[in-house]
Protein backbone atom coordinates (compact mmCIF):
# COMPACT_ATOMS: atom_id res chain seq x y z
CA UNK A 1 0.00 0.00 0.00
CA UNK A 2 1.16 3.47 -0.88
CA UNK A 3 2.20 5.66 1.45
CA UNK A 4 -0.74 8.56 0.30
CA UNK A 5 -3.07 5.68 0.56
CA UNK A 6 -2.29 4.34 3.95
CA UNK A 7 -2.21 8.33 5.00
CA UNK A 8 -5.85 8.61 3.69
CA UNK A 9 -6.95 4.95 5.56
CA UNK A 10 -5.63 6.12 8.71
CA UNK A 11 -7.30 10.01 8.26
CA UNK A 12 -10.55 8.07 7.15
CA UNK A 13 -10.03 6.20 10.45
CA UNK A 14 -9.31 9.18 12.98
CA UNK A 15 -12.18 10.93 11.57
CA UNK A 16 -14.56 7.84 11.65
CA UNK A 17 -13.64 7.29 15.50
CA UNK A 18 -13.98 11.00 16.37
CA UNK A 19 -17.45 11.09 14.91
CA UNK A 20 -17.98 8.01 16.45
CA UNK A 21 -16.95 9.16 19.95
CA UNK A 22 -18.65 12.26 19.93
CA UNK A 23 -21.77 11.09 18.98
CA UNK A 24 -21.45 8.51 22.30
CA UNK A 25 -20.20 11.11 24.31
CA UNK A 26 -23.31 12.89 23.94
CA UNK A 27 -25.39 9.69 24.28
CA UNK A 28 -23.64 9.01 27.52
CA UNK A 29 -23.86 12.40 28.74
CA UNK A 30 -27.95 12.31 28.06
CA UNK A 31 -28.15 8.41 29.90
CA UNK A 32 -25.87 8.92 32.48
CA UNK A 33 -24.24 5.36 30.79
CA UNK A 34 -20.17 5.23 31.14
CA UNK A 35 -17.59 3.00 29.32
CA UNK A 36 -17.90 1.06 26.20
CA UNK A 37 -16.18 0.18 23.00
CA UNK A 38 -16.78 0.99 19.24
CA UNK A 39 -15.85 -1.10 16.56
CA UNK A 40 -15.62 0.47 12.58
CA UNK A 41 -15.57 -2.74 9.92
CA UNK A 42 -15.17 -1.30 6.55
CA UNK A 43 -15.69 -3.87 3.37
CA UNK A 44 -13.37 -2.11 1.18
CA UNK A 45 -11.04 0.50 1.40
CA UNK A 46 -11.13 4.28 1.66
CA UNK A 47 -9.26 5.57 -1.80
CA UNK A 48 -9.44 9.53 -0.88
CA UNK A 49 -10.54 11.84 1.56
CA UNK A 50 -10.19 14.58 -0.73
CA UNK A 51 -13.72 15.41 -2.43
CA UNK A 52 -12.11 16.45 -6.00
CA UNK A 53 -10.02 12.87 -5.64
CA UNK A 54 -12.87 10.30 -3.99
CA UNK A 55 -15.01 7.66 -6.15
CA UNK A 56 -16.44 5.49 -4.38
CA UNK A 57 -19.36 5.60 -1.36
CA UNK A 58 -17.07 5.03 1.46
CA UNK A 59 -14.88 8.08 1.09
CA UNK A 60 -18.27 10.22 0.40
CA UNK A 61 -19.70 9.15 3.87
CA UNK A 62 -17.23 10.05 5.85
CA UNK A 63 -16.77 13.44 3.86
CA UNK A 64 -20.65 14.25 4.31
CA UNK A 65 -20.46 13.69 7.89
CA UNK A 66 -17.43 15.66 8.17
CA UNK A 67 -17.18 18.32 5.49
CA UNK A 68 -18.88 21.53 6.17
CA UNK A 69 -20.84 22.46 3.41
CA UNK A 70 -21.94 26.01 2.09
CA UNK A 71 -26.06 24.37 1.34
CA UNK A 72 -27.06 21.30 2.96
CA UNK A 73 -30.60 19.51 3.06
CA UNK A 74 -31.96 19.58 6.68
CA UNK A 75 -31.69 16.65 8.56
CA UNK A 76 -35.06 14.59 8.93
CA UNK A 77 -37.49 12.48 7.32
CA UNK A 78 -39.74 13.25 4.60
CA UNK A 79 -40.28 16.21 2.43
CA UNK A 80 -38.39 18.40 4.70
CA UNK A 81 -35.41 16.70 4.02
CA UNK A 82 -35.48 17.46 0.25
CA UNK A 83 -34.62 20.98 1.42
CA UNK A 84 -31.81 23.25 1.76
CA UNK A 85 -30.93 25.21 3.77
CA UNK A 86 -27.46 27.25 4.46
CA UNK A 87 -24.95 25.84 6.40
CA UNK A 88 -21.58 28.18 6.30
CA UNK A 89 -23.22 30.21 3.80
CA UNK A 90 -24.96 33.55 5.24
CA UNK A 91 -27.72 32.58 2.96
CA UNK A 92 -28.81 31.60 -0.70
CA UNK A 93 -26.24 32.82 -3.56
CA UNK A 94 -27.09 35.45 -5.81
CA UNK A 95 -26.79 33.82 -9.64
CA UNK A 96 -25.95 36.05 -12.28
CA UNK A 97 -28.44 37.06 -15.26
CA UNK A 98 -26.61 33.93 -17.28
CA UNK A 99 -26.86 31.77 -14.33
CA UNK A 100 -23.52 30.83 -14.28
CA UNK A 101 -22.12 32.87 -11.73
CA UNK A 102 -23.00 31.77 -8.27
CA UNK A 103 -21.95 34.45 -5.16
CA UNK A 104 -22.03 32.96 -1.72
CA UNK A 105 -21.79 35.08 1.43
CA UNK A 106 -19.86 32.81 3.91
CA UNK A 107 -21.11 33.34 7.44
CA UNK A 108 -18.20 35.45 9.69
CA UNK A 109 -17.26 32.24 12.07
CA UNK A 110 -16.53 30.85 9.33
CA UNK A 111 -13.43 32.63 7.41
Amino acid sequence: MSATRWLAVLAAAVGLLTTFAAAAGAATRASGATGGTINVDLQSDLDYTDPALDYYQPGWELEYATCLKLLNYKDGNGPQSSQLVPEAAAGFPKVSAGGKTYVFTVKAGWT
